[in-house]
């Protein structure tokens, strides 16, 4: 390898710049104000080596995949929202799932209500508004 090139690009520690966060539900917010929410998992690179990755789904598809993988990187701005125990404990999750009429369906996995949470948590939806929202996300 060409160091010299390779320090002029930048290319030489590609794997600095990836990030290591706790595995469960993440909030990644993108330059643009654009929202996305991630299950994150942690993913071997190497010994000693290990970097979170994260997906848009948090049940598998009909072939065994969570969906393409993200990885995250130190420059995305990205809050941490707890694994599925710890998440499903916040007080507003107890109200959204609260309002609901039927208890919510676990095999549909937790990202419907975890967008559904964050779009009242945010102030984009509103709490009474939850059940619909819900109820379009998981379809």
């Amino acid at each position: 390898m060409n160091t010299r090139h390779a320090e002029q690009n930048g290319d030489d520690n590609v794997l600095d710049v990836l990030a290591r966060v706790e595995p469960g539900y993440v909030e990644i917010t993108q330059p643009d104000g654009a929202v996305d929410y991630l299950f994150v998992t942690d993913f071997n690179i190497g010994p000693n080596f290990v970097v979170s990755v994260g997906f848009a789904s948090d049940r598998l598809d009909a072939e065994g995949n969570l969906g393409k993988p993200a990885f995250l990187h130190k420059r995305m701005c990205v809050r941490h929202l707890g694994t599925i125990a710890e998440y499903l404990e916040d007080g507003l999750v107890q109200q959204v799932i609260a309002t609901l009429d039927d208890p919510y369906p676990a095999e549909k996995g937790l990202m419907p209500l975890l967008r559904t949470v964050e779009l009242v948590r945010s102030g984009r939806a509103l709490l009474a508004d939850a059940p619909a929202l819900l109820a379009t996300l998981l379809q």
